[in-house]
């Protein structure tokens, strides 16, 4: 008889309508592969992480440079705050916060000598994530 059939004659049972799925088995050898393979990707997030901080270090330079405050506000809240959190810097996240909702800087020059600090401070942090690469010999 098929599921079919069972449900039209009134099967209302837990299963019903239901299908079975065979339970995957991963052999012995799979294991290593798949081990070797969560430490690559676990590698690779960590490239990622780097390149990211690339990417919001080369926006906010290229916006200090253009003199661009809103493009530069808005990298700082968003961008650079996303980034630290997922890196796990909670100063780094908690300086760019306050760099905008704080009270507003009197000048413009004092906006840009906050930016330039913030970006001082992602070029150690940067710095900091390439010691690791370099001594490895990458």
């Amino acid at each position: 008889m098929s599921a079919k059939s069972a449900i039209s004659q009134g099967d209302s049972g837990p299963s019903a309508g239901r299908r079975r799925y065979p339970t995957l088995v991963v052999p012995r050898y799979a294991e290593r592969r798949i081990g070797s393979m969560l430490q690559r990707n676990m590698a690779a997030g960590a490239d990622r992480l780097q390149l990211s901080l690339d990417d919001v270090l080369g926006g906010l330079q290229l916006a200090r440079r253009n003199g661009n405050l809103g493009r530069l506000a808005l990298l700082a809240f968003c961008e650079v705050r996303r980034w630290a959190r997922q890196a796990g810097e909670a100063e780094l996240a908690q300086h760019s916060l306050e760099l905008v909702t704080e009270q507003p800087q009197t000048t413009r020059a004092e906006f840009l000598r906050r930016v330039d600090e913030l970006i001082d401070e992602l070029q150690r942090v940067r710095a900091r994530l390439l010691q690791p690469h370099e001594s490895s010999g990458f």
